[in-house]
């Protein structure tokens, strides 16, 4: 069996975490498709903050989400939404979707279209990435479940490229436009291989993105986070042991490339942290919304 040490030396890879992302894809699915990181029940609270969010813009909502990955649960979630009861009423029955792989930060739509789904969730998504390969699985996933998770007359991009350089570009757009290009930014597992420094420019960035929007705007936030007053070196000789004795779907080999993985490239901050960086952002309501049960994951919203 092989030993799995929370406490190991820290050698930081120099190889790029695009290509670890590569050759640990079928880890990371397994863990998903198991829900080791308990997608399900903090997605479920993600699809009601979402709704709520719908409704009172009056119209499908514009989605940026940052770190997309392969867009594969959050099409799930969008599914199951449409699926128990929000059918893309009001859309154009013959409306076909745009999708789109985009290479540039210009992958965004040129303004937030009002959308015409009286029912339907999300009117525009967009989805920045740095690994080729996940937008790659991302674009089979998102055209695979278009209509069920989107309804007919949705725009989609899917940007090859730095989330924080996105943002940052898009809240600038948003500033020279008078309006802005997003109602929702959302982060799913993603911002936690930040520094602290680029996680508050991270959440500034998305409050200058949605200010202004029918909703107010808001910045959603799955991920990973410490307990108040803990280290890093404190929660990685929590969550390790934790992996190992819980995530039974992988083996020890794959539990250990999981670990060096965490060890070298995730740095978890507290709610504070983050109240701190949506109070200084401007944000009005921030906090947390949901737990999980072993309270590893959270999720995180903030409102303007």
């Amino acid at each position: 069996m092989v030993e799995l040490n929370p406490v190991a030396p820290l050698v930081v890879s120099e190889q790029d975490p695009t290509e670890v992302f590569k050759r640990e894809w079928n880890v990371y699915q397994a863990c998903l498709d198991n829900d080791c990181l308990e997608h399900r029940h903090l997605y479920d609270s993600v699809a009601t903050e979402l709704a709520a969010l719908r409704e009172k813009a009056g119209r499908p909502l514009n989605l940026l989400d940052l770190g997309c990955g392969d867009a594969d649960y959050l099409c799930r979630m969008l599914s199951i939404v449409r699926m128990l009861g929000m059918p893309d009423e009001g859309a154009d029955a013959d409306g076909d979707a745009a999708m789109a792989v985009d290479g540039t930060p210009d992958g965004a739509p040129d303004k937030a279209p009002d959308g015409s789904g009286a029912g339907q969730l999300l009117g525009s998504y967009t989805g920045v990435d740095l690994s080729a390969q996940a937008l790659s699985i991302a674009k089979d996933n998102l055209e695979d479940n278009l209509e069920d998770a989107l309804g007919s007359g949705a725009e989609m991009s899917l940007v090859e490229g730095d989330m924080l350089t996105f943002v940052r570009a898009a809240a600038s757009a948003s500033a020279a436009a008078g309006a802005p290009r997003y109602d929702v930014v959302f982060a799913s597992f993603a911002l936690h291989h930040l520094t602290i420094e680029d996680k508050a420019v991270a959440v500034a960035e998305a409050a200058a993105a949605t200010a202004g929007s029918a909703c107010g705007g808001a910045l959603v936030v799955v991920d990973i986070f410490r307990r108040e007053g803990e280290e890093r070196e404190g929660f990685l000789a929590r969550y390790v042991p934790h992996m190992a004795s819980d995530w039974k779907c992988i083996d020890d080999v794959q539990k250990e490339t999981i670990r060096k993985h965490v060890v070298a490239y995730d740095f978890p901050e507290t709610v504070s942290a983050y109240e701190g960086f949506a109070a200084s952002a401007g944000f009005s309501t921030r906090g947390l919304v949901t737990d999980s049960t072993a309270g590893f994951s959270k999720l995180f919203v903030a409102h303007n």
